[in-house]
């Protein structure tokens, strides 16, 4: 589902939050150095794609995203995984780099 509300959405992302039927979202390469806190109004969001980014952490709040099944958070800073990921229905969590 695309949201059409999202069409200018460009780099403000604080704009993600009115899309509430999205279910897939690619931030990569945008040199984001957190998760950006729209994405949690995101109830729909199956598959997120963050890699190359400057992610330190993924938040323990992550499983608000109770329906995400991809995960890709790869070439990022990240030191370690929340225990909170568990908790998701991922079917694809890439992390490497």
């Amino acid at each position: 589902m695309v949201c059409a509300g999202c069409a200018g959405l460009g780099r403000d992302l604080a704009a993600l939050g009115a899309c509430t039927a999205l279910e897939s979202l690619l931030l990569n390469h945008y040199r984001l150095p957190a998760f950006p806190a729209a994405l949690w109004q995101l109830p729909r969001l199956r598959v997120l794609g963050l890699c190359n980014n400057a992610l330190q952490e993924i938040p323990a709040t992550v499983s608000q995203l109770s329906s995400l099944d991809s995960l890709d958070v790869r070439n990022n800073d990240l030191r370690a995984l929340p225990y909170q990921l568990a908790l998701l229905p991922l079917r694809s969590l890439l992390v490497r780099g």
